[in-house]
């Protein structure tokens, strides 16, 4: 739900609020107040560490929101069951946007405060304040909350650390963006070791894995020291890796037949660096090439000059191509030591 611009009634201290339920109390928000209701499917969470201590958040407009459990704010115990809440509620306090772990919401419901004397609330929170009021509502009971209490002195201090976070996480999210079509277009080691870093720092392990493998390959690899065979990768699992980064580094032309268990499982076409086909059994292009680099042992035989001609480019970059493909199949193969 975005938020809808909302005025007060007619008449004086009449305004409309949204009702949402947490567990078997019902909350509500004065509807101004209300930025957005997301669907808990529809948010993608990050993770920062803000004082030694794992912080989530979600990117809403562009804007880091942050979490919060009523429970926790009110110190209300949750019986030590972990609670996976339906939605989050988008509210902004002062300088920071929360977002309120709902159940459900109710609906849009109207109070008037001049006819309905409001009751401090005993919900308190940080230093002891009330964040809201206690209305009669038809039947029902609603804790009306003032959203600039829910954060008190010491939650604050952990929200502006937190927010300086979480900005860095999306600098560097833009950074690695930025990096990659780079990469894609015209890869370098310098942009592969700091894509490497960036992913590393942001979370993406297998990507940073992934990247680590094929730099290690590109610092070695020059013109000057490229073999006819493309060997010298070190272990056995590793050679098909060197041949393929070899050839791009290079811009070589050639068909890469790959060897595994005594039999012939796949290969790779390349014309002056560029990926022009792949294959494995019934597998074609990118998923041929996770899967002969998930094999643990493979040895490529080279027929340098070979290639298909009229075959439409898989990719551009094969080192972008050989990056996203390692971290496709990292979940099929562990990276040895040394990699």
């Amino acid at each position: 739900m975005e938020r809808r611009d909302a005025t007060t009634a007619g008449r004086s201290g009449a305004s409309r609020v949204l009702v949402f339920a947490v567990d078997d109390v019902f909350f509500s928000l004065q509807l101004d107040w209300v930025e957005a209701v997301c669907p808990r499917a529809a948010v993608a969470l990050r993770e920062v560490k803000v004082a030694g201590r794992p912080q989530r958040f979600f990117v809403y407009r562009g804007e880091p929101a942050f979490p919060v459990e009523l429970r926790t704010v009110f110190d209300v115990p949750s019986g030590g069951r972990r609670v996976e809440r339906g939605a989050y509620l988008i509210v902004r306090s002062g300088s920071y946007l929360l977002a309120l772990q709902i159940d459900a919401c109710v609906g849009v419901q109207e109070i008037d405060l001049s006819s309905t004397v409001p009751i401090p609330s005993k919900l308190v929170g940080d230093g002891g304040v009330p964040v809201g009021h206690l209305v009669e509502a038809g039947e029902e009971i609603l804790v009306v909350l003032d959203p600039h209490r829910l954060a008190g002195g010491v939650a604050r201090d952990h929200l502006a650390l937190a927010l300086r976070a979480a900005k860095e996480f999306q600098e560097r999210e833009q950074a690695i963006e930025e990096l990659w079509t780079a990469i894609c277009s015209a890869p370098s080691v310098s942009d592969v070791r700091k894509y490497a870093r960036l992913c590393r720092r942001n979370g993406h392990g297998k990507m940073a894995r992934a990247a680590r493998v094929i730099l290690k390959h590109m610092t070695d690899c020059t013109a000057e020291t490229v073999s006819a065979n493309g060997g010298g990768g070190g272990a056995a699992d590793q050679m098909l890796i060197g041949t393929l980064v070899r050839f791009a580094c290079a811009r070589r032309t050639g068909e890469i037949a790959i060897e595994a268990g005594g039999a012939d499982v796949g290969r790779v076409v390349l014309a002056s660096g560029q990926v022009l086909a792949a294959s494995c059994g019934g597998a074609t292009g990118r998923d041929a090439l996770v899967r002969l680099l998930a094999l643990p042992e493979t040895r490529p035989h080279i027929i340098e000059g070979s290639s298909e001609t009229g075959c439409e480019v898989i990719a551009d970059s094969a080192i972008a191509f050989l990056i996203d493909a390692l971290a496709s199949g990292a979940g099929e193969r562990r990276f040895r030591r040394g990699e």
